[in-house]
């Protein structure tokens, strides 16, 4: 490691120490100048264990994808439960989505639904997404058509590729909105252009470029 990364890593652990690791705007120091190395992710596990949500928010994203850390689901449901009941969105969010797909916990559709709607009323996109797909399939919800393109269109509207091309489906069919290939397409087109396939393939079947 460069001299100058070494200095800046030790002043790092210098603040992170002075301030008893609770303090979790310091923790964006540690990413931008060690990345997600076993060091940083030692730091982050410190301030989390202290009681800094946003640590504890990160660990759970760290262990759910692997970053730093050996994918660990159960782990990182344990870590997203702490913040995500002291009101973090994205651990709310990230939990959600863990009892959807019963990965390191046991499948709750309900429970995903309790998290997502949290998470969604702080505009988290993916929780947005989420609730979307609930209630268009009727999972943890009773199914409604409108809730779900309301959810899939908040969720669109803040890039949401996935979401842009369901509320386009939805246009196109009229369900829980208003009828409209209109509207179906400059949808499909959003989600086309972030590389979304399956909307290409829709806009192809309506003899669109």
């Amino acid at each position: 490691m460069p001299r100058g990364a070494e200095l800046l890593d030790a002043k790092a652990r210098a603040l992170l120490a002075e301030i008893g690791f609770s303090e979790a705007d310091f923790f964006a120091f540690i990413d931008d100048y060690t990345g997600m190395t076993g060091d940083a992710i030692t730091w982050w596990r410190k301030a989390a264990e202290q009681g800094s949500v946003r640590a504890q928010a990160r660990l759970g994203y760290f262990y759910a994808n692997g970053i730093g850390v050996a994918p660990d689901e159960a782990e990182a449901a344990r870590w997203y439960e702490m913040a995500a009941q002291a009101g973090v969105a994205s651990a709310q969010s990230g939990l959600g989505y863990l009892y959807t797909s019963g990965r390191g916990v046991a499948q709750d559709y309900a429970k995903s639904a309790h998290w997502y709607h949290l998470a969604a009323a702080q505009g988290d996109r993916s929780a947005q997404s989420g609730l979307g797909y609930l209630y268009g399939a009727g999972l943890g919800v009773m199914r409604d058509e409108a809730e779900s393109a309301r959810w899939h269109k908040l969720a669109g509207e803040q890039g949401s590729d996935y979401s842009q091309l369901q509320y386009g489906l939805l246009c196109l069919r009229g369900a829980g909105v208003v009828r409209s290939q209109a509207a179906a397409i400059v949808w499909l087109r959003m989600a086309a252009e972030q590389g979304n396939e399956p909307a290409r393939e829709e806009l192809r079947k309506l003899g669109v470029k």
